[in-house]
């Protein structure tokens, strides 16, 4: 299930969704909003006959938990193109 992320800002820093779609939802967050760092979660639900697998992340990566941290300066200059992050979720 696709769950949205709006524009550096204004929302989230990333645009997370299940793979495949029907895989499971992603809870997102802000956890804390400071001057220098803002943190947000990004929780993986398997759905039922699914197991989370991995995150992948923008631009490359992986990260192995189902709880996908994040910690960002928004004082920095970052694009603004979306940056999908997919937890990956095999039947």
């Amino acid at each position: 299930m696709l769950s949205l992320g709006s524009s550096l800002g204004q929302g989230l820093f990333y645009w997370p969704q299940a793979s495949p779609a029907d895989g499971g939802t992603v809870n997102s967050s802000i956890a804390s909003r400071a001057e220098d760092a803002i943190v947000e979660h990004y929780q993986a639900i398997p759905a039922p006959g699914y197991v989370f697998d991995s995150w992948s992340l923008y631009p490359r990566g992986e990260h192995g938990e189902s709880l996908y941290v994040h910690t960002y300066d928004p004082r920095l200059s970052y694009t603004e193109q979306i940056k999908p992050i997919t937890p990956l979720s095999p039947p």
